[in-house]
């Protein structure tokens, strides 16, 4: 998942979210999905083409705003910031890799400055 412009959220959940991929282990294919995802008008990266021999990151970028209870599963990647509102649950070796490209471009809604760490339960739970 990518937002199509860098000054929007990528994904808005009004409720709780389950985040359930395993991006270490597969990428897009297109070829798997017998789908071109980069078509003439809807470039990635800059780049479309006709062909389905593409393979993409299996990752969330941007920012993502729950505003419930967000549970991350398996190997879970968000290259981006999240924003949420309940309880942040880790159920596997997921990731959140910052990107400042996020915080740079302010997406629409939301103001830079003024965040900090809030203290509370932060949970790891190990099968």
């Amino acid at each position: 998942m990518h937002n199509y412009r860098a000054d929007h959220p990528v994904l808005i959940v009004d409720g709780d979210a389950e985040i359930s991929i395993r991006s270490l282990a597969f990428d897009l294919s297109e070829s798997n999905w017998h789908t071109n995802f980069n078509p003439a008008g809807t470039p990635y990266e800059g780049g479309s083409d006709g062909d389905q021999r593409d393979s993409y990151p299996n990752e969330i970028r941007g920012l993502v705003h729950v505003r419930g209870d967000l549970t991350m599963r398996q190997t879970a990647r968000i290259r981006g910031s999240i924003v949420c509102e309940g309880t942040v649950t880790f159920d596997g070796a997921n990731e959140i890799r910052y990107d400042p490209d996020v915080a740079a471009g302010q997406p629409l809604g939301y103001t830079q400055g003024g965040g900090q760490v809030v203290p509370g339960p932060w949970r790891r739970l190990v099968n």
